[in-house]
C-alpha cells in the first residue's frame, strides 16, 4: 500500500534496554530511551519512549512522545503523541495530546485525550 508511510521504530536513544535483556525498577532519564527486553516498575524520560516489538513492559511510561510496537501492561501518560503500532498492545489507562493507533493495534484501558499537557503536580502547589 503505497500511501501508507512505513515510520521507524529505531529511534535514536540516549538509553537502551537490549532484547534479551530484563530489568526491575525505575528508569529516569533526561533524554530518551528504547526498551526491547524486559522491564518491571516505571519509566520516566524527558523525550521520547521507544517500546520495541520484542519488549514485554510491566510498568508505568511517562514521556513526552511514546511508541509502543510490543507489549506494555501499566498506565500511559504521553506529554505529546502516543503511538501504537500493528502489532503494539497497551492494557492499561492512557493520557496523550495526540493519538495515533494503526490497524491491528490492541488497547484495553481508558483513554483520556487533552489539547495541551496536563498540568504537573507542582503546578497545583503554586495555586
Amino acid at each position: 500500500m503505497a500511501f501508507m508511510k512505513k515510520r521507524p521504530i529505531n529511534e535514536k536513544a540516549e538509553s537502551i534496554l537490549g532484547l534479551g535483556t530484563s530489568m526491575e525498577g525505575t528508569l529516569k532519564t533526561e533524554g530518551s530511551v528504547k526498551i526491547d527486553g524486559r522491564f518491571k516498575g516505571q519509566v520516566v524520560a524527558g523525550n521520547s519512549i521507544v517500546i520495541g516489538e520484542s519488549a514485554v513492559v510491566e510498568a508505568s511510561l511517562e514521556g513526552s512522545n511514546i511508541l509502543i510496537a510490543g507489549t506494555v501492561h501499566g498506565d500511559v501518560k504521553a506529554e505529546g503523541k502516543l503511538e501504537i503500532t500493528p502489532k503494539g498492545k497497551l492494557y492499561g489507562n492512557f493520557t496523550a495530546v495526540k493519538l495515533l493507533v494503526d490497524e491491528g493495534a490492541i488497547i484495553r484501558g481508558e483513554c483520556l485525550m487533552d489539547s495541551k499537557p496536563a498540568p504537573s503536580s507542582t503546578d497545583n502547589e503554586d495555586a
